[in-house]
């Protein structure tokens, strides 16, 4: 805040200033024998200016994009052919070193096939040639089964990749000044298979998923030691994996909606600090909702629910693992003529993670941050009111 100095008594102001420009455009159109034309394209332009205490960085974000498709049928089967093309730019006025242009043409193909009437197979598959990292091959094979009509099942696993860039979770917190030069990194890729199965029987629908990924390769930053440039980026020895489960159930029958979800995430990374592996941070084991939604005359009155498990934190000095912890609020809505007047409640516990422990750090962690991260609500109790007219 103004005024207020850092725990080392200076002064540390913290500030973007952001100037965003978009354009796009889509084109569509059916040939004589049915095969639908589709043409796409945008431009974005970013200009930034972060303040990191002393330190002001000042860089422009460039982004093109193209793309040409044609989709048609025969028989049974459904198909798309196209290619597309990106160019990525990247100027930092105050750190160049991690300037970058890169430009990537694709082309991709997808045919869908129904040999039986329940059954419905895809396959597509995408090649990019990257104008730094090289080409990459990015197939997916996916399924989906209506063996009866309540039952729909889903099976679908695949390929991608990512480019590397200086931009992380950390140096969008504490900018580049302090990195190092990227060196000679690899691309990201990863692997991923999932599966679900959804009951459906007015006035229910149950939904069960399973998911797995695992990435190679992936970025992770490091400590150099050095005072001048403290931050590395580098690719990580091992695989980060990734595997849950999700459920999904719904009731709904005239004016009552009810859901219920809940989500098991168990993801893992090589351990940066010591030898073998470690719990990602900032992902909650268990998460779970309840929302129900009931109309009564001309009102509408909704209650939810949120629940947050335990979770792992990174160079939090307070703390190792952040508690679980459980939000809920309520929604009114009343129908007035045209408008109608709503009253909503948010975290009415008014649970908060300064509650817990400060926001601000004793001092700055290896990386220079000044704060920790947000593992919990940090605005608390929230309240708004509104009416909306049609006209």
């Amino acid at each position: 805040m103004p005024g207020s100095p850092a725990p080392d008594g200076q002064p540390y102001r913290e500030n973007l200033g952001t100037t965003r420009l978009d354009l796009g455009v889509v084109a569509r159109t059916t040939t004589s024998r049915g095969v639908v034309l589709a043409a796409r394209g945008s431009a974005t332009a970013q200009d930034h200016t972060h303040t990191f205490g002393t330190v002001v960085e000042a860089d422009d974000h460039q982004t093109l994009f193209g793309e040409f498709s044609a989709t048609g049928t025969s028989g049974r089967h459904t198909w798309v052919l196209g290619a597309a093309l990106q160019r990525d730019g990247y100027a930092a006025r105050d750190v160049p070193r991690f300037d970058y242009t890169h430009t990537v043409p694709g082309v991709f193909v997808q045919d869908e096939l129904t040999p039986w009437t329940p059954l419905t197979l895809a396959a597509s598959a995408r090649v990019d040639r990257h104008s730094e990292f090289g080409t990459f091959v990015s197939p997916r094979l996916s399924a989906l089964l209506r063996p009866a009509g309540e039952w729909t099942i889903r099976v679908s696993g695949g390929r991608g990749h990512f480019a590397p860039t200086p931009f992380t979770d950390e140096t969008e917190a504490t900018g580049l000044s302090g990195v190092a030069p990227l060196g000679d990194l690899e691309a990201e890729r990863a692997d991923s298979v999932c599966a679900d199965v959804t009951w459906a029987r007015t006035p229910f629908e149950i939904t069960g998923t399973l998911f797995h990924s695992r990435i190679r390769g992936a970025l992770a930053v490091r400590q150099t030691g050095r005072a001048d440039l403290p931050i590395a980026i580098r690719n990580a020895d091992g695989l980060t994996r990734t595997q849950g489960t999700e459920f999904i159930a719904r009731y709904h029958r005239d004016e009552l909606d009810v859901i219920l979800t809940h989500m098991y995430l168990w993801s893992t990374e090589p351990n940066p600090d010591a030898a073998g592996r470690r719990e990602v941070p900032l992902n909650p084991r268990h998460s779970a909702t309840f929302d129900v939604l009931q109309e009564i005359g001309p009102a509408r009155i909704g209650v939810e629910v949120f629940y947050t498990g335990g979770q792992a934190l990174d160079e939090n000095p307070f703390r190792q693992r952040g508690f679980p912890h459980v939000l809920f609020g309520g929604l009114i809505d009343w129908a007035v003529g045209r408008a109608r007047i709503f009253v909503n409640l948010e975290n009415a516990a008014d649970v908060r993670q300064t509650r817990e422990h400060p926001l601000i750090r004793p001092a700055r962690d290896p990386f220079g941050r000044w704060t920790v991260d947000a593992w919990a609500p940090l605005d608390g109790r929230t309240l708004n009111a509104g009416i909306r007219m049609r006209f």
